[in-house]
């Protein structure tokens, strides 16, 4: 677990929030540590992940105005889609040299602030502050550039959609031809 006095980390906090909203779901995942830990760390990811992108979905009235017209599968499919995108942009971002050489030297910084007597502190506290901007505005370039990402996924994923129900019983007749044995195109 975490130490005593020192915040859980998130996931242990999300499982703690889930004990308390959603027991069966909560025992269920806990069997699922038990009995596979890899494959409760990749559901535990993707339940975070997905509810996260609801929350962020929440505060963008176009996507939740189009989420809300959506069949639930459908939805699903789609809320499944994005936090899987949107995973591999924060392992991206966890994995750029820029941001991590960043961070470290925000924590050296942290570090010297603390040892540091009190004429040197304010000199300290304005790189840090300096570096923290720094640290902020690479951030939000990143998340910029994965929110047009996503867009862009979505208005694929919303165009597909679209040419699916435009040419619903074209595909529903090659599906039953499949299932039935008749498809005559196939190789």
């Amino acid at each position: 677990m975490h130490r005593p006095g020192r915040r859980p980390p998130p996931a242990q906090q999300w499982l703690e929030r889930l004990r308390e909203q959603a027991p069966e779901q909560y025992e269920r995942l806990e069997r699922l540590r038990e009995e596979s830990p890899r494959e409760f760390r990749h559901q535990l990811r993707d339940l975070m992940m997905r509810e996260h992108m609801r929350g962020q979905m929440q505060h963008e009235p176009r996507f939740r105005k189009m989420l809300e017209n959506m069949p639930p599968e459908e939805r699903e499919q789609l809320m499944q889609r994005l936090g899987r995108a949107a995973h591999r942009s924060q392992r991206m971002d966890a994995a750029d040299p820029e941001v991590q050489s960043l961070e470290k030297a925000g924590r050296d910084l942290a570090q010297q602030w603390r040892k540091a007597g009190d004429e040197e502190r304010p000199g300290l506290r304005d790189q840090l502050r300096e570096n923290l901007a720094e640290q902020f505005r690479l951030r939000e370039e990143k998340r910029s550039e994965d929110m047009q990402r996503l867009e862009s996924r979505l208005q694929e994923l919303k165009t597909e959609l679209e040419e699916r129900q435009a040419n619903k019983d074209q595909i529903i007749d090659r599906r039953l031809q499949e299932l039935l044995g008749e498809d005559t195109l196939a190789w």
